[in-house]
């Protein structure tokens, strides 16, 4: 597996949660959220800022993925709104703002529209792995492992063919992907015949297990290989004493998710704000 070479701490010591009411997990699904992309956003390729008031962090890459702020403590003032998202819009980067349950002004959202961001939101879920059972694989042949370095221009792939990631920020998200890997953040690969055709990702923080990258290329959907990718590492983590797993839901992975035994708990929103020359 990768070594993991981010500019972060490891949360190697974190203990699986033990209280599994609507308050702690609805805490969880959101700081695991954060965990992750803010492992993401410390890498080599990132600079990152905002101090205790939010984390501020800058690609470079027109992509808004890769541009933005998250964790959001803000006064609620539009110009302090406005000051907070200066160090990116003077530069016409593309950017997204995360928002959740613990974000202040809770009206974020509202004011960021009226500002000319684009709203959306992704359910946040989760489930008692307890519920999980071992089960067959999605069809014969099926391999799922954790991905090697070798692995990743396969993994990259596969995110780029089934979100529509560009070619321009598909390379450097690969890259950073292999930096931010270790025991806690550990990528998946499954593959047919040797040919790669989904991917998953788990990161053990916030004491639950979040899933993220769960894609299936187009050709081998409707088999069950999404929900295959995405039991394997929660029965990892459940082996490792976790009891909860938690995930952010896509339209079209919430049906599957919610036959897996995750429910709703909380709503995350996403602000993009596209460049004028670019929207």
């Amino acid at each position: 597996m990768t070594s993991g070479r981010c500019r972060c701490q490891s949360s190697l010591a974190d203990q699986p949660l033990n209280d599994l009411s609507d308050a702690a997990l609805v805490r969880a699904i959101e700081d695991n959220l954060f965990a992750f992309w803010g492992r993401l956003f410390t890498c080599s390729r990132m600079t990152e800022d905002g101090g205790e008031t939010m984390m501020r962090f800058v690609s470079g890459i027109p992509f808004p993925l890769l541009n933005g702020i998250m964790r959001a403590k803000l006064p609620p003032d539009d110009g302090a709104i406005a000051a907070a998202l200066a160090p990116i819009i003077e530069r016409k980067l593309p950017m997204m703002v995360w928002t959740g349950p613990q974000t202040t002004p809770p009206d974020l959202g509202e004011r960021l529209v009226r500002m000319g961001f684009h709203a959306d939101s992704m359910p946040g879920m989760a489930v008692d792995l307890k519920l999980l059972l071992d089960e067959p694989g999605a069809g014969p042949g099926l391999m799922i492992a954790p991905a090697s370095d070798d692995d990743m221009s396969d993994y990259s792939r596969v995110l780029g063919e089934s979100f529509g990631v560009p070619a321009f920020a598909l390379e450097p998200m690969t890259e950073m992907l292999a930096e931010i890997a270790g025991p806690d953040l550990v990528h998946y690969i499954a593959r047919i015949d040797g040919e790669a055709i989904a991917t998953s990702c788990v990161m053990l923080s916030d004491g639950v297990a979040g899933i993220y990258n769960v894609a299936t290329v187009a050709a081998a959907r409707g088999k069950g290989i999404g929900r295959t990718i995405t039991l394997a590492p929660l029965l990892e983590a459940k082996r490792r004493g976790y009891r909860a797993g938690i995930l952010h839901a896509s339209k079209m992975g919430q049906p599957v998710y919610e036959r897996m035994g995750f429910r709703e708990y909380c709503r995350i929103g996403e602000y993009v704000w596209m460049p004028p020359s670019s929207a």
